[in-house]
Parts: structure tokens; C-alpha cells; sequence
């Protein structure tokens, strides 16, 4: 059983764990199910892996998580783009597939142990700032500026605030 910050709950029977540590970007379920309709996925990243260099303490504690999630993100990606390409290599049964990855870049408010930081004022600060960048991904998708049901796996990149 997997340690975690948080308690383990039992449901039927089985224990449950926050999968975050484990999975913090869970798209094997999503791109695994047997499907051929197109998807659109969103990935909310919201730990960054570039930033710059820490100057204290904290800022490495915080960097440390940055790297632990967005490293794992990064990793689950990869592994999804090499599937695809083997897959349009042979028979192409995949579902096209459009990832658009929101990243939250506005980390200056963040404290050193942000990716267990669920007080109210972080998530006041936060919600509206995740809303705000959602609306403006709906109004892009609407316009036709990210582009979606594409042959194979079309990643794209948007900064959040």
C-alpha cells in the first residue's frame, strides 16, 4: 500500500489513496479507454518545471515539489507521444487525441510546501485565477485557435496566470 500525506479510506472493502504522489497527471485512464471518438483532454499542471533559481530555503522545498509532480507529468506525456507514434506506425487504431496542458506559471504567492497549501486564503487566491484561465481556454477552443480532432496526438501548451 502506498504511503501518502493523507488517510486512506476504505470503500467496499478496498483502500483508497490520493493516487497525486502516484499519478499527479492520470491519463492512462482517459487515453487508455477503447474508444475512437476524438478527445479533447485538459491537463491542469500545477507545479512547473522550469522556474528560476531558488534564493532561500523555502524556495528550494518549493522547487522540490515542482520537480517531483511536473517531472512525473512530463514523464506520463512522453509516454502517451511514444505510444502514439507507434501506433500511426502500424495501424493507427488510437483515437485522435487533442492535450491541452494548462500550466500555472504565477507561483510568487505560493508558500515552500504549496502542493499541501489547501488554506483558504491559497485556494481563495487560486480558484478565481483557475477560473479565469479555464473561460479563456473555452473562448480559444470556441475561436478555433486550438484546433482538435486530429489524426494522432496533438499536444498544446497555454500558461495560466
Amino acid at each position: 500500500m502506498l504511503l501518502t500525506a493523507f488517510p486512506t479510506i476504505e470503500i467496499d472493502g478496498r483502500p483508497f489513496v490520493d493516487g497525486g504522489l502516484s499519478s499527479n497527471l492520470p491519463l492512462d485512464p482517459v487515453l487508455g479507454e477503447d474508444s475512437r471518438a476524438p478527445l479533447l483532454c485538459i491537463a491542469v499542471d500545477l507545479l512547473p518545471l522550469t522556474s528560476g533559481r531558488p534564493k532561500t530555503l523555502g524556495d528550494v522545498a518549493g522547487r522540490m515539489q515542482d520537480l517531483v509532480f511536473a517531472a512525473q507529468s512530463r514523464r506520463t506525456m512522453e509516454h502517451w507521444k511514444r505510444r502514439y507514434e507507434a501506433d500511426s506506425q502500424k495501424d493507427g487504431r488510437l483515437p485522435p487525441v487533442t492535450l491541452v496542458r494548462l500550466s500555472y506559471t504565477d507561483q510568487g504567492a505560493e508558500v515552500a510546501g504549496k502542493a499541501m497549501d489547501f488554506s483558504s486564503e491559497s485556494v481563495q487566491r487560486r480558484w478565481p485565477a483557475g477560473l479565469k484561465d479555464g473561460q479563456a481556454l473555452v473562448s480559444r477552443l470556441k475561436a478555433g485557435d486550438i484546433r482538435t480532432g486530429l489524426s494522432g496526438l496533438a499536444i498544446t501548451d497555454e500558461a495560466m496566470e
